[in-house]
């Protein structure tokens, strides 16, 4: 895997907003430690809306509260 992507979406399973402004986009292959996020460069743009929208889909694809079935594994990463 070379992008690393953190999104945050509510409960329900959906995305805080129509158009996704932040969130947190590592190059693992340029840098390992995740050190610079790259979410608003240039030159990863197509990446971070390809990516968005794989997890859109994903999400649409699910039924309502198959994301967060327990609370206390909210915040856990899959």
């Amino acid at each position: 895997t070379r992008y690393r992507l953190d999104l945050n979406w509510y409960t329900d399973g959906t995305l805080p907003e129509e158009n996704v402004r932040d969130g947190s986009l590592y190059d693992l292959e340029t840098d390992p430690y995740e050190t610079r996020n790259v979410w608003n460069a240039a030159k990863t743009k197509d990446v971070r809306n390809n990516l968005v929208a794989a997890i859109r889909n994903w999400i649409v694809r699910r039924p309502p509260g198959a994301i967060l079935q327990d609370a206390e594994k909210a915040g856990t990463h899959y």
